[in-house]
C-alpha cells in the first residue's frame, strides 16, 4: 500500500538519538576512493562551477538582441541559469557534508550532479546556437558585440560544465554499510 511521503523521507529511519541527545546516523555511507585527491577535485569543481555561474549571470546582464526579444532564446538561458545554481547548491552540500557522505546526501548530490551539469551544458549550447540563428536571420541591429559576447559566454558555460560533468562522472566511491556518524542536534 502506498503511503504519501513514505519514499521521500525513507532515510529518517537511519537516524537514532544517543545518550547525549544527539542524532547519530547508522545508515550506509559513501567514501571517496581517492581520499588524497579529494581536495584537488573539489577545488577544480568549485572553480569551474563558479566560473560557469559568473558567466551565466554576466550573459544575462548583456543587452543581447535575441535574448531580449525572443522566448526561444530566453528559455534555454533561463534553464541554464537555474540548473547552474542547482549544481552549485548540490556541490556545496556535497562539500560541506565531508567524507563520508551519508547515503541520502550521496544520492541527491554526487549521483545526480553529472546529469545536472549535462543539462546546463546542453541549455547553454542551445542558447548560444539560438542567438547565432537569431543574428543570422534578424541581424544584430548594431548590437553585434553584445551578441558575440553572449554567444562566447554561453559557449564557455557549456564547455566548463562539460568538464565538471566529466570530473564528477569519473569519481570513484566506496560504499560502507552501517557507518556511525554523529551529526549533533
Amino acid at each position: 500500500m502506498f503511503v504519501p511521503g513514505s519514499r521521500k523521507n525513507k532515510y529518517v529511519k537511519d537516524y537514532q538519538i544517543n545518550e547525549q541527545g544527539s542524532y547519530e546516523y547508522f545508515g550506509s555511507c559513501f567514501r571517496w576512493a581517492d581520499a588524497d585527491g579529494r581536495k584537488k577535485v573539489l577545488r577544480d569543481l568549485w572553480i569551474l562551477t563558479v566560473l560557469s555561474l559568473a558567466l551565466t549571470l554576466a550573459a544575462g546582464c548583456i543587452p543581447s538582441p535575441g535574448v531580449n526579444s525572443e522566448s526561444y532564446l530566453l528559455i534555454p538561458y533561463a534553464a541554464s541559469a537555474a540548473v547552474c545554481v542547482w549544481c552549485a547548491l548540490s556541490l556545496w552540500r556535497m562539500t560541506s557534508e565531508g567524507d563520508p557522505l551519508r547515503d541520502h546526501v550521496f544520492n541527491s548530490t554526487a549521483k545526480k550532479l553529472p546529469a545536472r551539469y549535462l543539462i546546463v551544458s546542453a541549455a547553454s549550447f542551445a542558447g548560444a546556437f539560438a542567438e547565432a540563428v537569431y543574428i543570422s536571420k534578424e541581424g544584430a541591429g548594431g548590437l553585434m558585440l553584445y551578441a558575440a559576447g553572449f554567444i562566447i559566454m554561453e559557449a564557455g558555460v557549456g564547455i566548463f560544465t562539460l568538464i565538471c560533468r566529466r570530473i564528477v562522472a569519473r569519481l570513484k566511491w566506496i560504499s560502507s554499510e552501517h557507518e556511525t556518524k554523529n551529526i549533533g542536534r
